[in-house]
């Protein structure tokens, strides 16, 4: 899998320099990333967003694939994104995930959704029942939060 990572971030990294900068592709993907990076200052504000979102998913990729500190933590759930089974690789610290089949992401700022969804996949598959419309309680009103602990989260 880090192989796989590393080619997949190469490959992003020389999409932004030949494509958005117009510059050709240099030889390594450290030195593609620099120039990325000495081009920030360029960029639109769509561009720039899209430049963060990608930069992160590169950053949680790159934690996930070289299981630095602890290995993530592999829950049997669907992934939101793709909804393969199993396939959803999580990290404490730094709070991030990844899906190995689709390549989603999600580092501090978007893991409560993925957590959302987790928390509905494992009461589905628990039995719980969902709320309907049709209920009469109040399901817009804030609820409390869920506390989830891991070995819920790992089965």
């Amino acid at each position: 899998m880090p192989i796989d990572t590393l080619r997949l971030i190469d490959q992003e990294a020389k999409a932004w320099v030949k494509y958005l900068f117009r510059e050709q592709v240099r030889p390594t993907t450290e030195a593609n990333i620099r120039l990325v990076y000495e081009r920030v200052g360029t960029l639109n504000q769509e561009n720039l967003h899209q430049l963060d979102v990608e930069s992160r998913s590169w950053e949680a990729r790159a934690r996930l694939a070289t299981s630095w500190d602890i290995a993530p933590m592999r829950p049997y759930v669907p992934c939101p994104a793709c909804s393969v089974m199993g396939a959803l690789r999580l990290r404490v610290d730094p709070v991030v995930a990844a899906c190995t089949e689709c390549d989603a992401s999600w580092d501090a700022a978007s893991i409560d959704e993925l957590g959302a969804e987790v928390a509905m996949a494992i009461s589905i598959r628990e039995g719980a029942a969902v709320p309907s419309e049709s209920d009469g309680e109040d399901h817009d009103a804030p609820q409390p939060p869920q506390i989830l602990s891991l070995d819920s989260v790992m089965s």
